[in-house]
């Protein structure tokens, strides 16, 4: 694995320290399937660097 994709799992694993919690949120069955798709779309945005022969759209649900 690459050191920018070590970095984004890190990010992921313990993105609730990013937030300022403690503990990380709970996931089950409850758990909006749009929130986690929105946080971990805004974190992409921040990591990766867009290609310029690349379109992006937004998700839609």
């Amino acid at each position: 694995m690459s050191l920018k994709g070590k970095i984004f799992h890190v990010m992921l694993k313990y993105r609730h320290l990013l937030k300022g919690q403690l503990k990380p949120e709970i996931i089950d069955k409850n758990t909006s399937i749009e929130k986690l798709r929105c946080e971990s779309d805004e974190m992409a945005a921040k990591l990766l660097k867009k290609i310029d022969r690349i379109t992006y759209r937004q998700s839609e649900f």
